[in-house]
Order: C-alpha cells, then structure tokens, then sequence
C-alpha cells in the first residue's frame, strides 16, 4: 500500500487513532456497567491513556526526534495520575489505582507500537518511492543523451541534416539539468512528460516533423518521400541499439509519472 497524498496519510492515522479513542472510551463505559462504578471515576482512570491518544493525534506532524517523546508519555502520565489520584481521598478510596496504572500502561504501550509501525511502514514506502523516482530520472537521462548521440549521427551535416533539423527531435541538455533544479513532484512531472512527449515525436514521420527539410537529406536508408517514422530511420542507419535506447526512456518516462502522480 502507498499513500501519495500526505493527507491521505495523516487521514490514516487520524483514523487509527479515533478508532483507539472509540475503543477505550466503549472500555470505559463497559467497566462502568459491570462494576457500578461512577462514569466519571473510570473516565479519570483512563485519562492517562486518552491523554496519549489526543498527543499522538497532535505531534503526527513533528519531526521524528519529537515523535519519540511519545514512548515516554504513558509512564509520565501514569507518574501524575498516581500522584494525583493518591493525594486525594476520594479517588484513593474510589479507585483501584495500582490495576489502572497498568492498564494505562499496557493499552498506552500497545497503542504507541501500532502508531510508530504505521509511521515505520508509510514513511519508508514513501523513501522508496523517492529512490525510484530518482533512479527513473537518472535512467530517462541516460537514454535522452544515448538518443541526442544517435540523431546527431544519423542527421548529421554529411548526411544532409542540419542544426535546426536536430533540435526538432532531440532532448535539450536544460530539460533533464532542470530535474536537480525541481522542488516539487509537479515540477519533476512536467519535466517527465515534456521529455516523453519529445520522444513520442519520434514515432512520427520525417514528413510530419521535419516537412521540406526532408528534401536535403541524403547517403540514409529512408523512403525520400519522408514517410517512414523517424524512429526507424534512426534505428535502419545507426549501429547502436536505437530501439532499446527509445522503448526504454518511454518505459522510464511512464514509470516516473505513474509515481509522481
């Protein structure tokens, strides 16, 4: 499971944590029934661990150095109840105050290991998530300037080509420079499907794509009326592996955006 959105992800645990809420308030009341104790008394005998709930729901967000402060809230807020619960008369006649500084203990801790679990799993796939994409931009990089080498042989000069001709189907050097400079995955997208639909052109004619520069181009394997797509003109005249170089950006380009997306 991923979650790209982070606000599906504190959705998660927003949930997560209502549902442990719901859970030891129904415990509450369960325990009301069954002893006749009063509602408020074990509402105060539980507070410690619906204390650490509402905390957890608050600090989500925090950075991970905050997050561990966590683990030590159920023994603090044990520490306090017991202090508060024994230095009044009322509550130390009315509670079983060893039994809930257990209980708050045990659901606190069980509540806290799912909680950092869930944070483990999620945030890991998203720093996966982030390897893979780099790792598809570095590859759509690769390939681009494989191509760029490849167009630049094949509509050479000596084969009637020119500079303008070029520039029609190969990647400009700035488009994958741009994806160091990229501060959000929006950014990177754009970049990746502009770069994808620089080499989808190449999936069109000569005619399509370079009209009447066609008619200077010479000493190639092609049909002279400009018909034949340009990327197997590129693959007919060129000894490198052209077509594993363009099937792999396209691969590339559309792993990276089912990512980004």
């Amino acid at each position: 499971m991923v979650l790209k959105d982070p606000r599906k992800m504190f959705a998660l645990f927003e949930g997560f944590s209502l549902f442990a809420l719901l859970c030891v308030l129904l415990l509450v009341f369960s325990v009301s029934l069954s002893t006749g104790a009063s509602l408020m008394l074990v509402l105060i005998g539980f507070s410690p661990t619906i204390i650490t709930i509402i905390s957890c729901i608050l600090i989500y967000e925090e950075s991970s150095h905050r997050r561990v402060i966590l683990w030590f809230l159920p023994i603090i807020l044990a520490g306090l109840f017991f202090y508060i619960a024994t230095a009044q008369d009322f509550l130390r006649s009315n509670l079983e105050i060893g039994t809930l500084i257990g209980l708050n203990i045990a659901i606190s801790l069980l509540y806290l290991t799912i909680f950092f679990l869930l944070i483990k799993l999620l945030f890991s796939e998203k720093k996966e998530k982030k390897k893979s994409i780099k790792k598809y931009v570095s590859s759509i990089e690769d390939k681009s300037k494989a191509m760029n080498y490849v167009i630049g042989r094949v509509y050479s000069q000596y084969h009637g080509g020119s500079k303008e001709l070029r520039e029609l189907i190969t990647i400009p050097s700035e488009w994958y420079n741009e994806f160091n400079e990229a501060k959000s995955k929006e950014e990177t997208l754009k970049l990746v499907i502009r770069i994808e639909n620089r080499f989808k052109k190449l999936l069109h004619t000569e005619k399509e794509v370079f009209h009447d520069k066609i008619g200077k181009l010479k000493n190639l394997k092609r049909k002279k009326d400009g018909s034949e797509k340009i990327i197997n003109v590129l693959i007919d005249n060129d000894n490198d592996p052209v077509r594993d170089y363009f099937e792999g950006a396209v691969a590339f380009c559309e792993k990276a955006r089912e990512q980004l997306i």
